[in-house]
């Protein structure tokens, strides 16, 4: 799905859009008037107003070219916000695949989100 709306509001994407900060930056976005299409890991879960919530596994590298291929912009703004809270256990005991998992969710996803949707030029930048 190509995110195809009116340009004449501001647009946004909020990677991490189901829960905690991408959530609530949506709806106020969504309140003030913008455009928002987010990611998420089940966008069945999300129950905001985005009318455009792309499924992405941010652990899963074709699952963020996915994602970024389909909301190419350009946009006003983006939003990374994906996030996990594993592995939640005693450091000795926590299982390295767990950490790895959390790494590739928390920061290296992202990182390779960002870079294809600004490699596409996707983005507004202001002139001048």
């Amino acid at each position: 799905m190509v995110v195809t709306e009116s340009r004449t509001s501001p647009r946004a994407v909020i990677a991490g859009i189901s829960s905690g900060i991408g959530s609530a930056a949506a709806e106020r976005l969504i309140e003030r008037g913008w455009t928002v299409a987010g990611t998420s890991r089940t966008p069945s879960g999300y129950v905001g107003s985005a009318k455009y919530v792309i499924p992405c596994d941010f652990a899963k590298t074709e699952s963020i070219d996915s994602a970024a291929e389909s909301l190419m912009g350009p946009w006003n703004l983006l939003i990374i916000a994906p996030g996990t809270m594993n592995p939640i256990s005693p450091f000795l005991e926590s299982d390295m695949n767990h950490w790895e998992r959390s790494f590739q969710i928390n920061l290296l996803g992202p990182l390779r989100f960002v870079q294809r949707i600004l490699s596409a030029d996707s983005v507004s930048r202001p002139s001048g």
